[in-house]
């Protein structure tokens, strides 16, 4: 009866340890970059997202012109059928998003420096 337990106990605590190091690696993955994209489909379907918002970013209506692009592509297949049509809206809206957040900071960050040195061309122009 006490060797059942024991053995119980034991096997109890390696299957916790063996969990417990999975996630452990898990997060150390994801961490450091290794888990990025869980599938391969996805990553393309990412890909094909950041190329046209490669070509159209200094167009005004960026969103209409990349949903325009991903509707001629083959569509991306998802498991779960009803959900499939919400994940890829949800998520061409928040890469669209994102990106332009990322490309009008990096258009910002390139005015300021202009104007910081215009400021500086202008002190010692006298008028």
């Amino acid at each position: 009866m006490n060797y059942t337990k024991l053995i119980k106990n034991i096997v109890i605590k390696k299957v916790y340890l063996i969990m417990k190091l999975i996630v452990s690696t898990l997060v150390n993955m994801k961490t450091r970059g290794g888990l990025i994209h869980p599938n391969m489909h996805f990553f393309n379907f990412i890909r094909k997202i950041e190329e046209s918002f490669a070509q159209h970013s200094s167009s005004a209506n960026v969103f209409e012109l990349i949903t325009i692009d991903l509707m001629k592509i083959k569509p991306l297949s998802f498991p779960c059928a009803i959900h499939g049509e919400q994940i890829i809206a949800y998520t061409v809206m928040y890469y669209v998003r994102m990106r332009m957040r990322q490309f009008t900071f990096q258009e910002n960050r390139k005015e300021n420096k202009a104007n910081r040195n215009k400021k500086k061309i202008a002190k010692f122009c006298k008028t």
